[in-house]
């Protein structure tokens, strides 16, 4: 395993995550597994975050596209909370991204913005 960088605005989104009730485990596991676990009435959702200008690896996008529980990515805690309230990663979406990296073998990282246009197509 290697050691995880952390984006700058994960602190505050967990920080208002625990404010506002939820629980979160920041994962630190390195190796594409997403930052947060974050529970809530039972469920819990894996979060990527992501600073809005960031890029997404080719790990971390393999391991959104193949994820069979409720996933995603936030770049603020607004975004969270709409993951943690079922606005996840739809099968079609993750398929999307599966399509993507099948179609780009080559390419080891996505920037956030195209990652949004590619899921939201």
């Amino acid at each position: 395993m290697r050691a995880k960088r952390t984006d700058s605005n994960q602190a505050s989104i967990v920080k208002d995550l625990r404010e506002l009730g939820f629980q979160v485990v920041v994962t630190n596991l390195g190796d594409d597994y997403p930052d947060l676990m974050v529970g809530s009435k039972g469920t819990w959702t894996l979060i990527e975050i992501k600073k809005p200008d960031g890029d997404f690896t080719r790990g971390q996008l393999e391991f959104l596209a193949d994820a069979r529980g409720p996933i995603g990515y936030a770049t603020d805690t607004g975004e969270a909370i709409g993951l943690i309230y079922g606005d996840h990663l739809t099968l079609g979406q993750r398929i999307h991204i599966s399509q993507w990296l099948i179609k780009n073998p080559d390419q080891q990282s996505l920037s956030v913005k195209k990652l949004r246009k590619l899921v939201n197509a």
